[in-house]
């Protein structure tokens, strides 16, 4: 079965129509356009950080080339997202580009991709991966995605057990953490 979205790549950036693509726009390239414009003020800054609204769904755990826990199968995904020496935007890229193709002819399944949520999901992953990139390449900055754990929104139909305000604090204990604070391992 297909799916109607439409996608396109121009210079590396995937856009897609419908609710998905909101849902892949607003969580990993809308997050990225704004790091990305944001980033020549925060080197500037000697207390530089960049905190991320990120979910349990995109963990990426594990060190090197293994993710464990991961909410995709797919192998070949995971070996490029999870390597962070080799990482590279365009590899990240390269996964979205897979990923909303497959969703694209119906076939993310078989292919290991989430089914329940595939666009938050794919988003999430991706936005770790890129964090990840660039906590190694700004070594200086604290940068951090946070899953704020089970939050009332709309994505849950309001069903969570946190409030939007409970939310955020995780956020914003990040976000004014001490300049020489060191996160537990």
């Amino acid at each position: 079965m297909k799916n109607s979205i439409e996608v396109t790549g121009v210079d590396g950036v995937v856009v897609v129509g419908g609710r998905f693509g909101v849902c892949v726009d607003t969580n990993f390239y809308g997050a990225k356009r704004v790091t990305e414009a944001v980033l020549p003020l925060l080197q500037s800054s000697d207390s530089a950080r960049i905190v991320n609204v990120s979910s349990f769904v995109g963990k990426l755990s594990g060190r090197g080339s293994k993710i464990k826990h991961a909410m995709i199968n797919n192998e070949w995904a995971k070996g490029i997202l999870g390597n962070i020496e080799e990482l590279t935007e365009e590899k990240i890229h390269e996964v979205m580009n897979a990923f909303l193709q497959d969703f694209k002819e119906g076939s993310h399944a078989e292919k290991g991709w989430d089914t329940a949520f595939p666009g938050y999901t794919i988003s999430k992953i991706a936005l770790n991966a890129y964090k990840r990139l660039l906590a190694k390449r700004y070594p200086l900055m604290k940068i951090n995605c946070v899953h704020p754990g089970f939050v009332r929104t709309d994505i849950n139909l309001n069903m969570g057990a946190l409030t939007p305000k409970e939310g955020a604090s995780s956020l914003v204990r990040m976000a004014l953490m001490p300049d020489r604070s060191v996160l537990p391992s």
